[in-house]
């Protein structure tokens, strides 16, 4: 043991006794007990008699007196008192020595470490049944076990991009109370999130009208921009659907404009240690993100990689060229007009008998 100066060693020892109750019992090799003292009715132990084994007397002995398990510590012992001890066991002078010593306020902070992880795992289980509202349990579950192979620092990935956003919002917040124009938006991102998912989509961003969603993201053999061109025409539908209904307050009709772009970009953890976010970065994530404010309401508008991942999708599409900020020249892109769809009627009348549907 290392030799520290007295005053050292008795300041030790008056910190290990401050405000704790002690007491300690001397026992022979066989377990009879040779002397006690201290504290003893804190602990419920004013009745031991000496000369009489310890096991026969406490039964939180029996099997523990042999010299060569010893020294022994036992944390947070319940006592006869009712009250709680460590208690150390060791071997000096031939003889077997037991300490015993109050928990007191260690006690409290074991349990409030306790509940403090209880309270994390709570937490935890709070967010996880957000995940699963938001984004389904099985998209939810998938995510969880993808991030685990997220590089921090960011991986590149061939993804597809979906902008959507509402047309004429400002002017709808502007005959609207805050009370109907959240009940009309929470109707709306229903739809929007709800198509999104069901297509196999993470939607990374919410901002007030608008809404970023990602697809090929939790499998890489996913075909992203297919996915998200059928959760694109969906949502077309799905409002136009909500429109025709009576779901909407007074007389609000809502148009969307959607963006989908497909390509390489960095898929990482962005944030400080509190608060990260999983999400994508990169040229193809402002495309789309400019594709959707060049198209009108009821409008998809797609880029070239997107259209050539299409099968029959693609004769829904007529050839554009747009100039978007940013971008030296003219971007052959491809339009969608929700009134050019042959089945539209057929999908609006399949919601009216299925409100359900998305």
């Amino acid at each position: 043991m290392i030799n520290y100066p007295q005053p050292i060693v008795l300041d030790l020892i008056e910190l290990s006794l401050r405000d704790r109750q002690i007491a300690y019992l001397e026992m022979n090799y066989k377990g009879l007990l040779l002397s006690h003292g201290g504290d003893l009715e804190a602990f419920g132990l004013q009745g031991l008699e000496a000369g009489s084994l310890i096991e026969h007397q406490l039964d939180i002995f029996t099997g523990l007196i042999d010299p060569e398990c010893l020294p022994l510590y036992l944390p947070f012992i319940e006592m006869p008192s009712g009250e709680s001890a460590d208690i150390h066991m060791f071997e000096k002078s031939k003889r077997i020595w037991v300490l015993l010593m109050h928990t007191g306020e260690k006690k409290k902070y074991h349990q409030a470490i306790q509940q403090k992880n209880n309270e994390l795992r709570l937490t935890h289980s709070r967010q996880a049944r957000i995940l699963n509202e938001h984004l389904g349990r099985e998209v939810a579950v998938r995510l969880e076990r993808s991030m685990e192979h997220i590089n921090r620092s960011g991986e590149r990935r061939n993804l597809t991009i979906m902008f959507a956003d509402l047309r004429g919002f400002t002017a709808l917040s502007e005959r609207s109370s805050p009370e109907k124009l959240f009940e009309v938006l929470n109707i709306y991102l229903t739809r929007m999130i709800s198509v999104s998912l069901m297509e196999g989509g993470v939607v990374d961003k919410i901002i007030g009208d608008e809404v970023m969603a990602v697809f090929g993201m939790l499998n890489q053999r996913q075909n992203g921009s297919v996915d998200a061109v059928k959760a694109a025409i969906h949502i077309l539908t799905s409002i136009e659907s909500l429109n025709r209904s009576q779901l909407l307050p007074d007389d609000h009709v809502l148009q969307v404009g959607i963006g989908i772009a497909t390509g390489p970009v960095a898929l990482g953890v962005l944030g400080s240690r509190h608060r990260k976010s999983l999400t994508v970065v990169g040229n193809h994530v402002n495309l789309a993100a400019r594709l959707q404010g060049q198209a009108a309401g009821k409008q998809l508008i797609i880029d070239g990689a997107s259209f050539r991942a299409l099968g029959d999708e693609q004769a829904y599409f007529t050839p554009q060229q747009v100039e978007l900020k940013g971008y030296s020249g003219p971007l052959d892109v491809h339009q969608l007009d929700l009134e050019n769809l042959d089945f539209l009627e057929k999908r609006l009348v399949e919601h009216e008998e299925d409100p359900t549907i998305y």
